[in-house]
């Protein structure tokens, strides 16, 4: 068994290599790691805006949370940040720069949402349920809307959830697939939700707000692949097109639908 130890960070067209880290996990922690049979460290990340300073947040198996920086001369450094219970391995990681939240998902469906207070630090705000029967959360994502911002879920039941990001409020519940959602993104403008799954569907979700700040949602349009497993689904930025992974195919699909 080989257990991946490094984080590598490449450019955003994913062609050069920046910089990497070796972790140097501890023996022990390895032998609690493998005992589990789990050969992945890390289990996701995500980019934080905080201090006047870039850094990535990364969760990892062993329910830590590391910050990563650019130190000097183009070298990483990271360090573990402390925070509240967990819980459950966590899977998913966001965070939200308007809230200040670092949002956490874990295999049994809770979210953990937390408050970064330093660089150190982070102030555990609450626990939530997101009833999905002890399965996991398997998207995160948030988007803003007219007169808020949303954290967008998926889960392995094949539904979304749209809460309201500041009270952790559960606003609308969609039954989006009938197989685990293995892909989730959202527009801004307009608002949508784009969600991909094992049962070989993409569909687009149009999510419309009133002066009142009540949510409706209708479904803009689907897409089958057929016979295939998508494992990656995501908007481009000029709207009306998105790109799409295939589970063992090295090829990317492009869509094109009404962006209205």
């Amino acid at each position: 068994m080989l257990l991946r130890e490094c984080v590598k960070i490449y450019s955003e067209n994913g062609q050069n290599l920046l910089g990497h880290i070796d972790l140097n996990i501890p023996n022990n922690k390895k032998k609690e790691i493998e005992k589990n049979g789990i050969v992945h460290y890390f289990a996701a990340c995500a980019k934080v805006a905080f201090n006047n300073k870039e850094l990535l947040a990364v969760c990892n198996t062993l329910n830590e949370i590391l910050f990563i920086e650019e130190g000097n001369n183009g070298n990483y450094v990271s360090w573990v940040c402390s925070h509240g219970v967990l819980g459950a391995n966590p899977c998913q990681i966001i965070y939200s720069q308007s809230e200040n939240l670092l949002i956490l998902a874990n295999i049994e469906g809770k979210l953990t949402v937390n408050s970064i207070k330093d660089e150190k630090k982070l102030n555990f705000i609450k626990e939530v349920d997101a009833n999905t029967k002890k399965t996991p959360i398997t998207g995160l994502n948030i988007m803003q809307g007219k007169t808020r911002h949303y954290l967008v879920s998926g889960d392995f039941l094949g539904k979304i959830k749209l809460w309201d990001l500041k009270n952790m409020d559960i606003l609308l519940e969609i039954n989006s697939h009938a197989r685990i959602i293995t892909s989730l993104d959202v527009r801004n403008e307009p608002c949508e939700i784009l969600t991909g799954s094992e049962d070989s569907f993409l569909n687009f979700w149009k999510i419309e707000e009133d002066e009142k700040g009540d949510v409706k949602v209708s479904l803009k349009v689907s897409f089958r692949i057929a016979d295939q497993i998508i494992v990656g689904a995501k908007y481009l930025k000029n709207g009306g097109e998105a790109v799409v992974s295939i589970y063992d195919s090295n090829e990317i699909t492009l869509l094109k639908y009404e962006k209205n």
